[in-house]
């Protein structure tokens, strides 16, 4: 490379520099058919184009990692609320008649009714006898309405008092639980004798050995 200078000491007249010769080695892009190779220098046409494979292929994979998450948060919530069933009701499977009763021993144990939770009691008490009825007689009354529970009553082996006595813990209980209507002390206390009546009298008989 030659340099031309002009010393300040010289009056104006130019003197050349010559650097040290110098290799520099440039990789060729050009391939053998004479093209410019884009996987050097990137392909021009593909430059100024939005990315969309990718992006779709980004939001794929976060709505699938959503979608796993949602279902993990489903299972566990279910898994939650079966437990909490598990405790209100007794961790062991036990005779449908013991477990009622002592459910409405609970009810009187923790002095609901006189602590004024008359509309819990109700929703108890009717969550207690249809789960009585539908383990003591293995029919699905639990989730009925009072027209399909009226309906069961009506077929139902049960002795015509006893039949009674469920036609009218539904009418007194529904407007207590869908009109808002504030049950009294006495109503409840009588709902609540109604119901343990009722546990008793259709408590299964026990056969002993010498009667098998």
């Amino acid at each position: 490379m030659n340099i031309y200078v002009v010393p300040a000491i010289s009056g104006g007249k130019s003197d050349t520099l010559k650097t040290a010769q110098k290799i520099v080695v440039v990789a060729s892009a050009i391939t053998d058919t004479g093209k410019v190779s884009s996987a050097e220098f990137g392909d021009p046409m593909e430059a100024g184009k939005f990315p969309i494979k990718k992006v779709l292929g980004f939001l794929g994979m976060v709505l699938l990692a959503a979608a796993v998450l949602v279902g993990i948060i489903v299972l566990i919530l279910k898994l939650t609320q079966h437990r909490k069933n598990k405790l209100y009701w007794g961790m062991q499977q036990i005779p449908p008649y013991d477990e009622a009763m002592e459910a409405l021993a609970l009810i009187e144990e923790k002095k609901l009714i006189e602590t004024g939770e008359l509309r819990k009691v109700v929703f108890l008490l009717s969550e207690i006898l249809k789960r009585y009825i539908g383990r003591r007689y293995e029919c699905e009354v639990q989730e009925s309405t009072s027209s399909e529970f009226r309906k069961w009553i009506s077929r139902a082996p049960l002795e015509r008092e006893q039949k009674n006595v469920l036609e009218r813990f539904i009418a007194e209980t529904d407007p207590m639980k869908f009109a808002n209507i504030m049950p009294s002390l006495s109503a409840v206390g009588s709902l609540l004798n109604d119901v343990k009546s009722f546990v008793i009298d259709t408590k299964p008989v026990e056969i002993s050995k010498e009667e098998k």
